[in-house]
């Protein structure tokens, strides 16, 4: 993006603002589409906004911005058949416009089109080889997709771009995804360097611990889960810290401190993955 059609949409993605995949804790990587901004109360829908433009007389470029606008609404609204009406509207008007395939290819991968979702992950890092937030987005599909290993190298290159403002997402993405190799070592250095980026990455030390767990590594494993305790406030709503809480325990021969956080966990989360986990393994 260093154009100015680049940096254009680079603040489509700035103001769009969407959030499409969570990043929590136990779950795979985190897709990204840009800074965020607060929304305004008096937003309208996209429903409307279309109505209203209806009658402007637009370029091509400005009608292919719009539609990618509109697109990114209704998949925010989990409206994927609009989205994708208005995404497929908006490559065709401006075929090299990275960032609305980047959209679209978010919105045919929860529709279930993998193949379709794959050609436009892959044409926005060919039309913005450079772009931290393509690459990311990529290596996130390329680790959904079960190819661990060939995902390390897009996040490695969108961490190493400086004009990625949160370098250390794609380097915790990196580790989660070495943790699925599995190659423990490789996770362990992509995580340190996470928050070395960023030492209030909460994400890091948690899989830190959990790495140095699978590691036997546990007086340092104990050090990153007393960082991540403190950065954790709301931890007892929390089955993945209770599990990994209840593991270290159990590991450094607490027993009456892993029954306790083993008692918790079933009891406030009895339906969670981590208590169904917790079960098999006893």
């Amino acid at each position: 993006m260093f154009l100015k059609m680049k940096s254009k949409q680079s603040k489509m993605g700035q103001v769009l603002s969407l959030s499409v995949l969570s990043f929590t804790l136990c779950a795979c990587v985190s897709i990204d589409t840009g800074q965020g901004v607060k929304k305004t109360q008096n937003q309208a829908p996209p429903q409307q906004v279309e109505k209203t433009s209806a009658q402007k007389k637009v370029s091509l470029e400005e009608a292919a911005s719009f539609n990618m606008t509109l697109g990114a609404q209704y998949l925010k609204q989990n409206n994927l058949g609009q989205a994708i009406v208005k995404l497929e509207k908006a490559v065709e008007q401006q075929p090299t416009l990275a960032l609305a395939h980047t959209y679209l290819a978010f919105a045919y991968e929860r529709y279930g089109e993998t193949e379709k979702a794959s050609t436009h992950y892959s044409r926005a890092v060919k039309l913005d080889p450079n772009d931290p937030i393509s690459l990311n987005n990529y290596g996130t599909f390329l680790c959904r997709q079960n190819d661990a290993l060939e995902s390390l190298k897009y996040f490695e290159r969108a961490a190493g771009n400086r004009r990625y403002q949160t370098p250390d997402a794609a380097m915790t993405n990196a580790g989660v995804c070495a943790k699925k190799i599995p190659d423990y070592i490789r996770a362990d250095k992509y995580f340190r360097d996470a928050i070395r980026m960023n030492p209030r990455n909460t994400q890091a030390y948690y899989h830190l611990t959990d790495v140095n767990l699978e590691l036997e590594n546990l007086v340092i494993a104990n050090g990153f889960f007393k960082t991540y305790k403190s950065l954790t406030t709301n931890g007892t709503e929390n089955p993945e810290y209770l599990y990994l809480a209840y593991r270290l325990s159990k590991a450094m021969n607490n027993p009456d401190q892993a029954g306790q956080y083993a008692l918790q966990l079933q009891q406030n989360f009895p339906s969670s993955d981590q208590t169904k986990e917790l079960l098999e393994r006893r």
